[in-house]
């Protein structure tokens, strides 16, 4: 079930969500054991550190540019409009280039 999200209505999903100075902000619109879709805004020079999940990781970036690493190695750059699928049972690191807002689904097969 989506929540958090207007019905019968189309909107920028990247208004939705707001930066906060220094701060690290999300807005779920689905999470169940099987397929999660969170959307983040992130600071310049946030970070986020992300658990390790055995489901595949889509990350979409909506504004900004953020750097995705896996153990503490920088391996993708990901710039406003682009997406990145990973694979990963390990901890990820998530950290904005600069202000950005991106949306993470997980989803499991």
């Amino acid at each position: 079930m989506i929540k958090n999200f207007p019905k019968n209505e189309a909107v920028q999903l990247r208004n939705m969500l707001m930066y906060s100075p220094g701060q690290s902000l999300t807005k779920t619109f689905v999470d169940t054991p099987d397929f999660s879709m969170i959307m983040h805004s992130l600071w310049h020079d946030g970070e986020m550190i992300l658990p390790a999940d055995d489901r595949d990781i889509f990350i979409t970036c909506m504004e900004g540019a953020l750097i995705v690493s896996l153990q503490n190695k920088e391996l993708y750059i990901v710039r406003q409009g682009e997406s990145l699928l990973i694979e990963t049972d390990q901890e990820y690191r998530i950290i904005a280039k600069q202000n950005c807002k991106f949306l993470i689904i997980n989803t499991r097969d």
